[in-house]
């Protein structure tokens, strides 16, 4: 009569006894194992980049347009008077052409001010970039002031050209087929502009006579200060060129269609 309940009794017993060991075991794992990690996935924009690692590409993403706006670093950091290399670039992704009005981005014109002598290059008009010291993003960028100065202070007469307001991006390309509404055909653009710190060399910097000839860095290597005099030195041996001293420093890209990409290097 009393067979019963000792079999439940016993394997009541060999339960625990099971569950002990279980519980002995995850004991032992985090012991000498550690804690499980978890991996997360992500595939928004890279918004933080260790040193020394590139090429790296930062992107907005495909608007609704199928454009998408990317910065590509060679490098996230630097030595002093060092260079770090950076293209700026809008992309048609889809495999048929795309044909969009050109519009005005203040920030875009008012970048390309100091970042180019006399903004000659037509793409100017769709893409281009500021450089920052410090660490931006959408949240705080109202609160960086003015971009560093990437051009030389310099009076050329330049040469009047009328913006592009009305372009076609070639399939999976960012070559495009652009017009600034006169009666010129239209002419190709490439969607692409390089980040450069500009120089002159020559005589007549002041832009009153005399033979100047400007030109940009391979790469990003410092900026102007203009409460410092040139002295009619608009080379980097200026003593109003500042090398980018160490420190965080943002690349903020933008184009026509409103869209922007933060990218961020070192110097140390």
């Amino acid at each position: 009569m009393n067979s019963p309940p000792q079999r439940r009794l016993t394997g009541l017993a060999a339960s625990i006894v099971v569950a002990g060991l279980l519980i002995g075991a995850a004991i032992y794992a985090s012991s000498y194992l550690g804690p499980a990690k978890t991996v997360t996935k992500t595939t928004t924009t890279v918004s933080y980049v260790t040193l020394n690692e590139g090429p790296l590409s930062y992107t907005s993403g495909v608007s609704a347009n199928g454009l998408e706006l990317s910065v590509v670093l060679n490098s996230s950091s630097m030595q002093p008077k060092g260079a770090v290399g950076a293209r700026v670039e809008v992309l048609n992704t889809l495999n048929q052409s795309v044909s969009l009005p050109v519009v005005t981005n203040q920030n875009l014109t008012a970048w390309n001010n100091e970042d180019f002598v006399c903004s000659d290059n037509p793409s100017v008009s769709l893409v281009g970039f500021g450089v920052f010291s410090g660490l931006f993003s959408q949240k705080n960028i109202s609160a960086a002031g003015p971009p560093l100065q990437l051009a030389p202070p310099v009076l050329l007469p330049c040469a009047i050209a009328l913006p592009v307001n009305e372009t076609t991006f070639l399939p999976d390309s960012d070559a495009t087929i652009s017009s600034n509404g006169s009666q010129e055909p239209p002419y190709t653009v490439t969607a692409e502009v390089n980040a450069t710190s500009g120089y002159c060399t020559g005589s007549g910097v002041s832009g009153h006579g005399g033979e100047i000839d400007c030109g940009a860095n391979p790469g990003l290597v410092g900026y102007w200060n203009q409460n410092i005099a040139a002295g009619g030195n608009l080379n980097f041996t200026s003593p109003s060129f500042v090398y980018f001293s160490p420190g965080e420093y943002t690349i903020v890209a933008t184009d026509a269609w409103n869209q922007y990409v933060y990218a961020y290097f070192t110097v140390v």
